[in-house]
Parts: C-alpha cells; sequence; structure tokens
C-alpha cells in the first residue's frame, strides 16, 4: 500500500458470516465498488492542486449533454489528484493489487470470474487475476466516447421484493 498518499478507512459487513470489517484503501479519498469478493478504488489525494497524469490525452469540454462533464474539472473543484493507480482488494483472500496506468481518469469497470476489466481514459482493458499479482492486459477498445461507458457496468437496479398477500 503506497503510504505516502495517505488512506482511507471503511468499514463493511461480509453478509454470510455476519462480521464487520475494516479495510484499509490507499489514498486520502476513495470510492468503492463492490464486486462479490472484490473493492476496488481508483487512488485519489485529496487536499491537491497538482495536475492528474494524462491530461493532455483526455478531452477537455463536454462534446454533448448526454455526456460526463471533463474529469479534470472535477479533480480541480475538489482538490484532488489521480496518480493513476487502481487498487483492488479480494475480502475472502485479503490479497490486495495495484494497477498503475499512469492516467488519472481510471476505473475499474468490473471484475468477474477472476478476470478485472477496467477502463483507461478512452480505452478498455482486461486482465487475468493471478494469485500473486494481475496479469498482462488486453485492449478490448478504444473510442473517443468510452470515457462516457462506466454507467453500463454499473449492472441493474436492485428492486425491492413485492409485498406477499
Amino acid at each position: 500500500m503506497p503510504d505516502s498518499r495517505g488512506t482511507s478507512v471503511h468499514d463493511f459487513l461480509d453478509k454470510s458470516t455476519g462480521q464487520w470489517h475494516t479495510l484499509m484503501v490507499p489514498g486520502t479519498v476513495s470510492v468503492l465498488r463492490n464486486f462479490g469478493d472484490w473493492f476496488a478504488s481508483l487512488v485519489v489525494e485529496g487536499g491537491s492542486a497538482r495536475e492528474s497524469p494524462g491530461k493532455a490525452l483526455r478531452r477537455q469540454l463536454r462534446p454533448n449533454a448526454y455526456s460526463d462533464p471533463p474529469v479534470d474539472v472535477d479533480f480541480q473543484a475538489s482538490h484532488e489528484y489521480s496518480p493513476g493507480l487502481l487498487y483492488l482488494t479480494n475480502v475472502r483472500t485479503q490479497k490486495s493489487y495495484t494497477i498503475k496506468t499512469d492516467e488519472g481518469d481510471s476505473e475499474v469497470l468490473l471484475i468477474n470470474n477472476g478476470t478485472i476489466y477496467y477502463r483507461v481514459n478512452d480505452s478498455i482493458f482486461r486482465a487475468p487475476i493471478g494469485p500473486e499479482n494481475v496479469g498482462m492486459p488486453v485492449l478490448i477498445a478504444t473510442d473517443q466516447q468510452i470515457p462516457d461507458v462506466h454507467w453500463a457496468f454499473l449492472g441493474p437496479s436492485v428492486k425491492a421484493p413485492a409485498a406477499k398477500r
């Protein structure tokens, strides 16, 4: 865990055991996403005026009303710096991995059946998760619309069960 970036602490409930656990994630700001036994996050440092890597390659204008605002607008407004590190932890095995993208606008999209899918600016990659490291990434797609596709990986919304009569 990169200690110079600070850490954020997250408590979570393991529903299978009913036990609470604490997860320490690198970066002072983190938004965890859960994928079964996995938690994943982009490492972000709060309180920083530094420019996140890759800005020259990212779009700086909003191409249409349906696209997200440029990520650099959010980074600057929130005083956040993203060094381009993805962090993932398997809560069952307690194994943690870091993927270095060198691109501030990166995110884990999905972890499924031992494979991680992640976005690096305008490209999507997949890589196997091994017992000791994340394997060699394979480029799946590159397109100017990809920075806006993360919503497609959020899955269906959960509906409350119908009341029994």
